[in-house]
């Protein structure tokens, strides 16, 4: 969900709307209000990939795989067109191709998962692995799999299970194929340009020795999607295929420059930048990172395996018409920098409101702790009274008991028995117990308070000891501050002068003049010891030594040093006194939402005054020159990634510097832009105008992008509807033999 605000005032206060909410991702309405002039939009979690439910098998049907290294594509050319693509097949499954095992898994439990099976759960519990190296196919278990997870979804496995005797294997059901009939489809595989010769040998290992296939056709990726763009029904492949063109494919680990000439790739001519789409989203990601660096954790795999990254490089980035210009505009121009400003607010839970009570609420609130804190204390008064009260009662009983035993035996014998006591030892016992109780009641009760007095003491020596300056300190905050600047002001003043000093008693007559104050100093200290005995008894008297043994390079040194403490003790005030007003949380977000890059970040909002800010804009992540410099760095690798490689457009124009002018005018008329990386908002239209500024004003340029993500699968199934050329082109098991 997506809007762009109008030109209303900016403004964070709550709304009784809820313009923007996400029931899918669990996310809680927000009242946030964004600023004006800017894209705002909540970011939501894609759903969880889902398999279909597999075809029933086509014996027929030509089956198309295009075996990407970010996506894996796969259907029969058959395929019926979507509403949205009448005139266009698309494929039943497309999906990541990883594959994940779950250690531990118990005989009857599924421990395999391939492409869609993954969910956000399994994530953290398996290890995905992928079938690819770059853009090549070099794991050949990990393609077995997802290849068997592309069978079973065409329906092959009723196939397979036809053909079945005697499989061991319960997770795979094709393994005996290949010594049956095999599997009769005629199949065609996209890869990579100029794919190595192992990597074709594992899949054609894979496809005739393992699935039996009767023949493949193999094809560039970038060759096919070219010809869905040229695509004639009425037209043979040959006859539809452009005489001259150009190419330029941007994929997911690779950036190729692939020249047409006489309807053949001329493979002498082909350029490559080890840049795409999986480098980009890393950049990208690195840039969110440096400007959000405590959003961080919202930058991981999602249940789809795509990361937040991904995501936010397909749906917000573009490509600038001409980068660093667009750059200097974006930090000088303030509306138009809010204009191209992506905010992109990422969930959260809202903090519980606490309703702030009122003074009165407070003072009642604190009226009634204080009557329930009386009413405790009372009471324990009262149950310590009543102890003390039957311990002093039976003390004295316990006396009258020992009385009695010269006076009455016989009552004494009976109250002896009645209260537990044998011997008059114990009666004694029970007497010294009590008394002892009593006695140390009395001492802990003098220790307290002897420690209170104490302490109360050493507080009023503390405050004593305390300079006025630490007291007015604490008291009085500003006073001290503006004590401390007044004094720090006249040590500078001081230290100047003395500089200037020492400046001119550098030279003869400086250094004489010295010498003959040191000895007026020493004559007069001989002449008041003389006459005077009690030299010495004051701590001033000995500054006389100071004076006459420091120099005043010593001197100025200390008051230097003392002029830095006094300055760290200042700014350490100021700080406390700014925090005060501006909470550090505040601060922090200040600073992360409005640090532009490099040449905006000199440009800072025009607010007035200051402002409360939403709960929400500290999740949120403010994309303005991230949406441009990421996909920048396809044209410009060098400044922005310090890849040493020359950019995009240049190895266009080292490419066509290889042929006559009347080839690359022919090659103009056919310019296809392929790949992830050719649908970027621009990329079109900066492709030409590059071109233009690279070629002759009279050459015509056509540059056609990509007309959806499934170009190369929907171009290989359209060869497969010229059965001649299927034929002639393909890979047989004979000739695999």
């Amino acid at each position: 969900m997506s809007t762009t605000t109008s030109t209303e005032s900016l403004s964070t206060q709550q709304s009784s709307e809820n313009p923007q909410s996400s029931e899918n991702t669990g996310e809680p309405a927000h009242s946030y209000i964004p600023p004006p002039h800017t894209h705002f939009s909540d970011f939501v979690l894609p759903n969880e990939p889902e398999t279909p439910e597999p075809l029933s098998y086509q014996p027929d049907g030509t089956v198309v795989w295009d075996t990407g290294s970010h996506r894996m594509r796969v259907g029969y050319a058959t395929s019926q067109p979507t509403p949205e693509q009448s005139s266009s097949p698309i494929p039943y499954l497309t999906f990541k191709p990883h594959r994940g095992k779950l250690r531990g898994a118990s005989p009857h439990q599924k421990s395999k998962f391939r492409g869609n099976e993954f969910t956000a759960s399994l994530y953290t519990k398996l290890h995905a692995r992928t079938a690819h190296s770059g853009e090549v196919v070099t794991n050949q278990g990990v393609m077995e799999d997802l290849l068997d997870y592309g069978w079973e979804v065409l329906g092959m496995a009723e196939l397979a299970e036809s053909r079945q005797e005697d499989d061991d294997d319960e997770e795979s059901s094709f393994g005996h194929l290949a010594s049956s009939q095999g599997i009769p489809n005629q199949c065609i595989f996209t890869e990579s340009v100029c794919n190595p010769t192992s990597t074709r040998a594992i899949m054609s290992e894979l496809l005739f020795e393992y699935y039996g296939l009767p023949s493949v056709l193999y094809g560039v990726d970038a060759l096919f999607s070219l010809y869905n763009r040229v695509y004639s029904p009425n037209c043979s492949v040959i006859d539809s295929f452009p005489s001259h063109a150009l190419i330029i494919r941007s994929g997911h680990h690779a950036t190729h420059i692939l020249p047409i000439v006489n309807q053949k790739l001329d493979t002498t001519n082909i350029k490559r930048l080890p840049l795409g789409g999986h480098h980009i989203t890393e950049y990208s990601s690195k840039l969110i990172q440096n400007k959000y660096p405590l959003l961080k954790q919202y930058l991981t795999a999602t249940a789809t395996g795509t990361t937040t990254a991904e995501l936010i490089k397909e749906q917000h980035m573009y490509v600038s018409q001409n980068y660093w210009e667009e750059l200097q505009r974006l930090a000088l121009d303030e509306l138009y920098y809010w204009n191209h400003t992506h905010i992109l607010q990422m969930p959260y839970t809202p903090q519980r409101v606490i309703q702030q009570k009122s003074a009165q609420e407070i003072q009642e609130q604190e009226e009634r702790k204080k009557q329930r804190t009386e009413k405790l204390e009372r009471l324990a008064r009262e149950r310590n009274a009543e102890k003390l009260k039957l311990e002093q009662e039976t003390l004295s009983f316990y006396l009258q008991m020992k009385d009695m035993m010269e006076t009455d035996r016989d009552t004494y014998s009976l109250w002896m028995s009645q209260y537990g006591f044998v011997t008059d030892a114990e009666l004694d016992k029970g007497i010294q117990d009590i008394r002892g109780k009593q006695e140390r009641r009395e001492k802990r009760k003098a220790e307290k308070e002897r420690r209170k007095q104490k302490l109360a003491q050493l507080a009023k020596d503390f405050e004593k000891q305390k300079s006025p300056m630490e007291l007015l300190k604490e008291q009085n905050p500003q006073e001290w501050l503006k004590s401390m600047k007044q004094q720090r002001n006249d040590l500078k003043k001081q230290i100047e002068t003395k500089k200037v000093d020492a400046g001119k008693a550098s030279g003869s007559r400086g250094r004489r003049a010295a010498s003959k104050k040191r000895l007026r100093t020493i004559t007069s200290t001989l002449d008041m010891s003389e006459k005077e005995t009690n030299f010495g008894r004051e701590d001033n008297d000995w500054d006389v030594y100071r004076e006459i043994g420091t120099s005043t390079l010593d001197t100025l040194e200390s008051q230097e040093a003392h002029l830095e403490q006094m300055q760290d003790e200042i700014d350490e005030m100021e700080l406390a006194l700014f925090d005060r007003i501006l909470s550090h949380e505040k601060r922090m977000h200040y600073m992360r939402q409005y640090n532009f890059l490099a040449a905006a970040s000199s440009r800072q909002p025009n607010f007035s005054g200051t402002r409360n800010l939403h709960e929400a804009e500290f999740y949120q992540y403010q994309l303005t020159v991230e949406r441009m410099r990421a996909s920048e760095a396809v044209f410009e690798p060098m400044p922005l990634l310090g890849v040493k490689n020359c950019g995009l457009m240049e190895m266009v124009e080292i490419c066509l510097s290889a042929y006559d002018s009347s080839v690359v005018r022919q090659m103009m008329q056919q310019v296809h832009l392929s790949g992830g990386n050719a649908h970027f908002a621009g990329m079109k239209e900066r492709v030409e105008s590059e071109l233009r500024a690279m070629l002759q004003v009279d050459v015509d340029i056509c540059v056609s992008g990509e007309s959806s993500v499934y170009d190369a699968w929907q171009g290989a199934s359209r060869v497969a509807l010229d059965g001649d050329y299927v034929r002639e082109n393909s890979m047989t098991r004979a000739e695999y033999d």
